[in-house]
């Protein structure tokens, strides 16, 4: 009984892990923080002071993607940088997008970690990674980052380890033209909340292209051009994809997922009504085992 508890207890969260301790942290994760501090006892929300090393952080532009080349475990809380509004890390999460991780591991861009729980970025191949929004690597081997040609921005040395930032080279954003095999990245983009705008007009669209918006595909996400709704493409890389034409202006996505507090709200039901149910199956049959003994011994 204990163990079916504590099993329906831990599925039952499986969503809310999902959003906040994914590889690609998604803009909700900015937008809904002051939310997420209600639950910091679960969650540990993420703060820029949290962030090891932290003079890289001034480092980064905001806006853009940082890899964490490092074992997430034990120090995954010390990578968080969405708070800074710098996007994502390594996979430090002990729930994680399974095709996604699948695609990235298929790509040889990944190592499984901690009893296979947990994934980290292993690659400096600029151009997988350009593809995935990823501007930055923080790494304790920077000699692959070296002879791949990155730019070497800054070291860090501390008594448990020696670290270095490197920066793509070349232009990289987290949205993107895709015409072919060729990527086009996007400056002009804003954010507000749980909503993301890119503005199409200085780009001169000739043809039906795709654009790649480097953010996860959860249930949750909608898109819509030039006030429009639009369907979001399959893609194998499980990312943010929609067609674009000539003419086409503004493009928006939103994220609308249920909230924590729902999410928190329905686990707690369900878990009061399963404690429910077994009492009350407990009861029967105590019950019936009273009216057993009772007939038994008035034969």
């Amino acid at each position: 009984g204990l163990t079916a508890i504590a099993v329906t207890l831990v599925l039952s969260f499986l969503p809310v892990l999902d959003i906040y301790t994914d590889l690609f942290d998604t803009v909700e994760s900015i937008a809904r923080k002051e939310e997420a501090k209600c639950y910091n006892f679960f969650f540990h929300p993420s703060s820029g002071a949290d962030f090891q090393p932290a003079s890289f952080l001034n480092m980064m532009e905001p806006y853009s993607r940082v890899a964490i080349q490092q074992e997430p475990v034990p120090l995954g809380s010390f990578q968080r940088v969405a708070d800074v509004n710098i996007f994502g890390s390594s996979g430090r999460s002990i729930i994680l997008h399974g095709p996604f991780r699948d695609y990235l591991a298929s790509r040889n861009l990944i190592r499984l970690g901690w009893n296979n729980l947990t994934y980290y970025f292993i690659s400096s191949d600029e151009n997988e990674l350009r593809r995935l929004g990823i501007r930055y690597a923080v790494t304790a081997t920077p000699e692959i980052f070296r002879d791949a040609g990155w730019k070497f921005l800054a070291k860090s040395e501390s008594q448990s380890q020696v670290v270095h930032l490197y920066e793509i080279p070349g232009d990289v954003s987290l949205a993107y033209m895709l015409e072919g095999t060729q990527i086009q990245p996007i400056r002009n983009m804003q954010y507000a909340g749980n909503n993301i705008k890119v503005d199409l007009e200085p780009l001169a669209i000739k043809q039906e292209s795709e654009l790649v918006l480097t953010f996860i595909r959860w249930p949750g996400w909608r898109a819509a051009v030039d006030s429009a709704p639009v369907s979001l493409e399959q893609s194998n890389d499980y990312l943010l994809h929609i067609k674009i034409k000539p003419g086409d202006r503004i493009v928006s996505f939103t994220f609308e997922p249920v909230s924590v507090l729902q999410m928190l709200l329905s686990t707690v039901a369900s878990f009061a009504i399963l404690v429910s149910v077994i009492i009350f199956s407990g009861s029967n049959n105590r019950v019936s085992s009273a009216l057993t003994l009772a007939h038994k011994t008035k034969l």
